[in-house]
């Protein structure tokens, strides 16, 4: 397995967080950030240096998200990813301000992202039989 030296791990679902960034409705953006434990100084950093550009500041702050959830732990970078997933999906799922078709199209883009992780995982304690 792939380890990243020192179990310091870097957000590998970067190309999900651009298509969760369009399914955050613009009018609900920032309550949504400080709902997940993003600064309010932060999200007003991000919206001052993309005005106008909802999305780039949805994915601005998706990302910083993922940066406060590094983790001391030996993961691969697959799990890694997967474990993001899993807590953002938590994180989502503890709004109770958001509607539940936003938290379905959030839920959707995360799981076809789980499902696709799946993949790469060794199957049968590591032997494919």
């Amino acid at each position: 397995m792939n380890f990243v030296p020192n179990g310091i791990h870097q957000p590998s679902i970067e190309p999900e967080y651009v298509e969760l960034s369009s399914c955050i409705p613009p009018g609900e953006f920032k309550m949504f950030f400080g709902k997940i434990r993003i600064a309010e100084d932060t999200i007003t950093r991000v919206t001052i240096e993309n005005p106008f550009k909802i999305k780039e500041q949805c994915y601005q702050l998706l990302m910083e998200w993922g940066r406060l959830q590094r983790r001391d732990v030996d993961l691969s970078d697959v799990e890694w990813s997967m474990e993001l997933c899993r807590l953002l999906k938590s994180d989502i799922d503890a709004l109770e301000d958001l509607l539940n078709d936003t938290k379905q199209n959030l839920f959707d883009v995360l799981d076809r992202r789980l499902d696709g992780f799946g993949q790469h995982l060794p199957r049968n304690g590591g032997t494919d039989h």
